[in-house]
């Protein structure tokens, strides 16, 4: 059979050994990327294999390790466990499952694993992405506070949406068309179908300017769960450095973020493992009102002073911007000898 007849790509590999690719830590494990797809804005993960549609990766969950519950608006996903045994929970659903158990997890729901033996739980997780999205998806953690939804873009940009607004903000799962979304939003509304779908797309588009929501794109932040009796620690591989008194925090974050740095580090210092996220948030409302006033004042200069929920609401929305770019992640064991700090005179 010659090159034709057997089609495919001259120039690239099919086949490749898994024992010889390279894994990093992550959630308390080892995570072997396989297969990755090349995500728009952030390139392509490590993996070996790109792909349009499909991540695949085995994780290796220590004794004791477990992922917190989450979702994907866009992503449905498989889990074959290859060895050891884990108590995984889907929506209203938990089950112990051992080697050899396969678990599917619709798009959308809640779900969580967790390593419920004494020996290594090796999991290999299937995640897809389906038809090629027609629709907007979320890029930008979220907090609903008194009616509103309070976002913050990657780039630590804030907004204010009201009561229709946060309705549009929930129906944006990268599947749902604009035309869609304010066909629910007028039946919702009583409003007529035209004039909701002008009011939407001058929404949409606006928030898409802005960096809060993308065209068929990857989500970041959205839904991200965020417990309130998890502690949050310092990510491994993150480092910061102190320069002339001021602070800045070095991984994939951009430049932009410098509006947010101020507040950025004073929640991201207070992540020792030791605190529960409703301390961290009532620490820094009480001792940091300027840093949170002077970014609130940046993006919301006509707030209410009397605002008090939304002050609170923003020091949460930082902690989902710090797990959401993984910054910080849950930890029940944080040895604070070992915290990631490198002093420099210049970055």
């Amino acid at each position: 059979m010659n090159e034709d007849q057997r089609g495919g790509d001259p120039e690239r590999s099919y086949f490749w050994n898994i024992s010889q690719i390279p894994g990093r830590e992550s959630l308390g494990g080892l995570t072997n990327l396989l297969v990755s797809r090349a995500f728009i804005g952030s390139g392509n993960e490590s993996g070996v294999l790109a792909s349009e549609g499909l991540t695949l990766r085995v994780h290796t969950y220590k004794p004791g390790g477990y992922h917190r519950p989450h979702r994907h608006s866009a992503v449905e996903q498989a889990y074959c466990i290859l060895a050891g045994s884990a108590e995984i929970s889907v929506g209203q659903e938990t089950c112990l499952v051992r080697k050899n158990c396969l678990v599917y997890v619709p798009r959308g729901l809640v779900h969580s694993t967790r390593n419920a033996g004494k020996t290594d739980l090796v999991v290999l997780v299937a995640s897809h992405t389906g038809p090629k999205k027609k629709g907007y998806v979320r890029f930008a953690v979220s907090e609903y506070v008194a009616g509103r939804q309070l976002l913050m873009s990657r780039v630590g940009r804030l907004g204010l949406l009201n009561e229709t607004g946060s309705a549009v903000w929930a129906l944006l799962d990268g599947r749902t068309s604009a035309i869609e979304i304010a066909r629910v939003l007028g039946t919702k509304l009583g409003v007529d179908q035209g004039r909701s779908f002008l009011d939407v797309r001058s929404l949409l588009a606006e928030l898409e300017r802005v960096g809060f929501i993308r065209k068929e794109g990857s989500e970041w932040g959205g839904n991200l769960v965020l417990d309130n009796d998890e502690r949050l620690a310092w990510a491994s591989d993150v480092v910061w450095a102190e320069v002339r008194g001021s602070a800045r925090i070095a991984r994939e974050l951009s430049r932009e973020t410098r509006a947010l740095s101020g507040l950025l580090f004073s929640v991201w210092r207070l992540c020792d493992g030791t605190k529960t996220v409703p301390e961290i948030v009532s620490q820094v409302v009480e001792n940091c009102s300027n840093e949170i006033e002077a970014y609130l004042r940046r993006f919301l200069p006509d707030l209410d002073e009397e605002d008090q929920d939304l002050r609170a609401a923003t020091v949460k929305l930082v902690l989902r911007f710090l797990k959401a770019s993984h910054l910080v992640e849950a930890s029940e064991n944080t040895d604070r000898d070992k915290a990631p700090y490198k002093e420099a005179d210049r970055l």
